[in-house]
């Protein structure tokens, strides 16, 4: 982080909620490079995370440059990319215009998984001062910001209990979260959240240079329904507001957009994102279009698109 650099206003989030909450998928990858197990690249159409891992979730088009007049075109061009790596691989998509239509041509060029995340976002200058101070949660709930590594462990077996992962995804989850490193002056955050000493919830943050994204917010079953996910989201704009930084954002899936709603956030946009399964890109490996078959040239850097002030 740049404690110097100006922090995002909420009007100015909000001016293109959609454009910037794609620009923190790519930055939120971004921020985990310090991963061995992970890298970014940048082709002539799409900026893209390439892992050893086989799990579609490390494989993932975060950003394009596909031009209007040629759409079908360029996503064939991106799509044969992806079969030379014999890899399923998630598409992040915003719902305006021409990503529209990227979204409607990659579904019949055999995406699924069709996925609508909201991107809301809660204007910290608006609350009130005394909603930082009132512990809104029972007394029997304590939530502790992890600092060691050994702890990492029961957060991500509380991950995989809480979306259901299979071991070995849970295992690359933990050695990536080890890699990135995480705690005081570093971006990454990770909290859980105890009742009576049993974890509940859990929670990560990435604190970037403008603003702060909710990356997870989890609570295990045997505890819904009794604060936990309030509270946590409590404790996450809180620490926020006394750093300083006036916006943060999170992507909910739809059935938990009223945790948010209640402390402050507003829906401002959507991020789509498709998955294509290991028959297509095999479909692309073994049969490209014969005009694909040269490696484009080399396109812009990562850098061009981060946020911007």
């Amino acid at each position: 982080m740049t404690p110097s650099q100006k922090k995002l206003t909420f009007a100015d989030f909000n001016k293109q909620a959609d454009w910037l909450g794609q620009q923190l998928v790519v930055a939120q990858w971004s921020e985990r490079l310090t991963w061995s197990g992970l890298e970014i690249i940048d082709d002539e159409f799409m900026t893209r995370t390439r892992s050893d891992s086989p799990h579609h979730e490390f494989h993932n088009v975060l950003a394009t440059r596909i031009q209007q007049s040629r759409i079908g075109r360029d996503l064939d061009r991106c799509l044969a990319i992806l079969a030379a790596e014999t890899q399923p691989s998630r598409w992040f998509l915003n719902a305006h215009n021409q990503e529209l239509e990227i979204t409607q041509q990659l579904i019949s060029r055999g995406f699924d998984d069709f996925t609508s995340f909201s991107v809301m976002a809660a204007d910290i200058e608006s609350i009130e001062d005394s909603a930082f101070s009132q512990r809104l949660w029972p007394k029997v709930l304590d939530i502790s910001e992890l600092t060691e590594d050994y702890q990492l462990k029961s957060w991500v077996e509380a991950l995989a209990r809480i979306y259901e992962l299979p071991d070995d995804l849970a295992n690359t989850c933990l050695d990536m979260v080890l890699g990135c490193g995480f705690g005081a002056n570093q971006p990454w955050r990770y909290y859980v959240c105890r009742i009576n000493g049993v974890p509940a919830g859990i929670l990560s943050v990435l604190w970037t240079d403008q603003l702060v994204t909710i990356e997870v917010l989890g609570v295990l079953p045997d505890f819904r329904h009794q604060g936990v996910g309030k509270a946590l989201l409590q404790h996450a704009v809180s620490d926020a507001h006394k750093a300083g930084y006036k916006v943060v954002v999170s992507w909910p899936m739809s059935d938990a957009r009223g945790i948010y709603e209640h402390y402050g956030f507003k829906l401002v946009g959507v991020i789509n994102c498709v998955t294509i399964k290991n028959e297509q890109v095999e479909k692309y490996r073994d049969d490209p279009p014969a005009e694909l078959i040269d490696k484009p040239p080399a396109g812009p850097k990562i850098g061009e698109l981060w946020l911007q002030n």
